[in-house]
């Protein structure tokens, strides 16, 4: 009996040592999430900045790809991974004079269309404006000149260098600050840097200026410039001879012998338009004497008549309507067949046509083409006010213009022969003074005047090469 309980006994002990297993528990992995599959779209936009305007060269990166924005302010991502949800991807700009921005793309901003639109404007803290300032006759820079811009003052370097730059002297430069002033010992001159010029390129260029003066027999001389330096990179040009010079307000015209002309705006040496009075080469024009009159076409003209010479055959003078769009034939004007000439002007004043050659000069009373309905007017030798002869053997006539009572005609083909030289012949008393220029050794064409000075222009390699005189006071 004491054994079957001692053995219960121990076996109750083994049962509380040993209990007897739950049933195994098979471990259970995470559910499997699948991978979000990369979606690719477009991104498309424009890029605007100081006063909303579209900024090119803009350098714009999204992920690994980059761009930059066009003329118009516009860019293009056309193949690229969208973020994935929840997910935010940076998109960033860079431009010269505008703080860096980075912008945060979702997939929400792909849409179903799996385009994003993006209208982008940049804060504006400042460009730099740099530059040159040349001698007359644009041969070396000026040094120790001053030359201001807002509240800031700079000195050209020796080499006429200049630049007014952000950052480090704290100075600000924006499209508001346009007007720049050289200081110069008589006078200053004013070039407005016009906010076209503004762009994300970082630095703007002022175009050099035609600053101080040579001084030869009294007349004061002064390079204006080259012209064609002045026009936009690509620009088409049907340019062979430089001929004529006209001027309406601050709009100078340079014409070359096919008909083809440049616009400019003298008083900020900025190139404006070109055009071509006749495209067709129907009346071979020369274009070697232009000259604006005193009235307009019509109301919606934008320039008075404007004048200008063939001298191949006829010696005929049409007149054009002549606008930025284009140009119009609005008359023509037949010289007296005994006195053939393409040298015409006006005296705005008292309304006289003038008409020169070699060793002569003709006055006649100034066309009313109203009292021709064809638009064509022939002088008759009858019509002749006046008519002067002096003795200019080596005269080569070129163009002229009437101010101040007197006619100034540039002459010459810049050789032994035909030297150059700008003739003055006073009205008044008949006298004829030479003005030399053997320091200009290329050939003298049209002239015109404006505020103070003859604007000349000068046929060298087709450069449109320009210089204004100032002669003396009486």
């Amino acid at each position: 009996m004491r054994f079957y309980a001692l053995l219960l006994s121990c076996s109750v002990l083994l049962a509380a040592c040993n209990p007897i297993p739950d049933d195994p528990v098979t471990p259970v992995d995470p559910p499997v999430v699948p991978e979000e599959e990369t979606v690719y779209g477009a991104i498309v936009g424009r890029v605007t900045g100081y006063n909303e305007c579209r900024l090119q060269d803009v350098e714009i990166s999204y992920l690994d790809q980059k761009t930059v924005s066009s003329k118009s302010g516009a860019f293009q991502f056309s193949y690229v991974a969208l973020p994935k949800s929840g997910e935010e991807v940076e998109m960033s700009f860079k431009a010269a004079g505008y703080h860096d921005r980075t912008i945060k793309l979702s997939k929400e901003d792909f849409g179903t269309a799996l385009k994003a639109n993006i209208v982008e404007n940049m804060d504006f803290y400042g460009f730099a404006v740099s530059g040159k300032v040349m001698d007359a006759l644009g041969e070396k820079g000026v040094g120790g000149l001053r030359i201001r811009l807002g509240d800031y003052t700079v000195e050209t370097s020796d080499d006429g260098s200049y630049s007014f730059v952000n950052g480090t002297d704290g100075c600000k430069i924006g499209p508001s600050d346009y007007r720049i002033i050289l200081e110069l010992e008589d006078r200053n001159v004013e070039y407005d840097v016009l906010e076209a010029d503004f762009s994300a390129t970082g630095t703007v260029t002022v175009p050099t200026f035609y600053s101080g003066y040579d001084v030869h027999d009294g007349v004061k001389v002064q390079k204006v410039g080259e012209m064609f330096n002045l026009l936009p990179s690509g620009t088409k040009r049907k340019s062979e001879a430089v001929q004529g010079l006209a001027i309406d307000g601050d709009e100078m015209f340079v014409f070359h012998n096919n008909g083809g002309y440049y616009c400019y705006d003298i008083a900020r040496m900025k190139f404006l338009y070109s055009g071509d009075v006749d495209p067709d080469d129907r009346y071979g024009l020369h274009c070697n004497e232009s000259f604006f009159g005193t009235s307009k076409f019509n109301d919606s003209s934008e320039h008075n008549l404007l004048y200008t010479a063939e001298c191949s055959s006829d010696f005929n003078l049409y007149i054009y309507d002549i606008n930025e769009n284009g140009s119009t034939l609005v008359g023509k004007l037949n010289p007296p067949a005994a006195m053939p000439t393409s040298a015409y002007t006006i005296d705005p004043e008292n309304m006289y046509l003038y008409a020169h050659n070699n060793g002569w000069v003709c006055r006649y009373r100034f066309p009313d083409f109203s009292e021709h309905t064809d638009g064509v007017y022939t002088l008759s030798e009858s019509e002749t006010y006046d008519w002067w002869w002096f003795e200019a053997s080596d005269m080569m006539p070129q163009g002229s213009c009437f101010h101040d009572g007197k006619l100034y005609m540039p002459c010459g083909w810049a050789n032994l022969q035909y030297p150059n030289y700008i003739f003055v012949f006073n009205v008044s008393d008949q006298s004829l003074w030479r003005f030399p220029m053997p320091f200009l050794p290329i050939e003298p064409e049209g002239i015109d005047y404006s505020d103070g000075w003859f604007y000349v222009a000068f046929n060298k390699s087709n450069l449109e090469v320009v210089y204004r005189f100032q002669f003396p006071e009486e």
